[in-house]
């Protein structure tokens, strides 16, 4: 009865060794052909840096609104002009 336990106890060893393939997994069929396992994303990792721009994008302008309009006293929609940010500019490179 021991030795049964051995063996079954060989057969149940699992490997965890780490891999570091792109290659598609191969699965055991119970056929002779081989069948390949395709991971499909629902989120693409293209997707994902697009919309991860126009978030950072977003948080930028509402955080401009924001700090211009609240903090600073002047109109939220002044903050999208080109005058403004000239104006900053020439505050901080010491031109006004």
């Amino acid at each position: 009865m021991s030795n049964e336990k051995n063996e079954f106890a060989s057969e149940a060893t699992v490997s965890l060794e780490k891999t570091t393939t792109t290659e598609p997994i191969q699965a055991e069929a119970t056929d002779d052909t081989p069948v390949t396992k395709v991971r499909l994303r629902a989120f693409p990792i293209w997707l994902r840096v697009i919309v991860v721009t126009i978030l950072v994008i977003a948080a930028m302008i509402i955080g401009g609104i924001v700090g211009y309009s609240v903090l600073g006293g002047g109109e939220a929609a002044d903050v999208l002009k080109i005058e403004t940010w000239q104006h900053i500019f020439d505050i901080m490179n010491g031109k006004e």
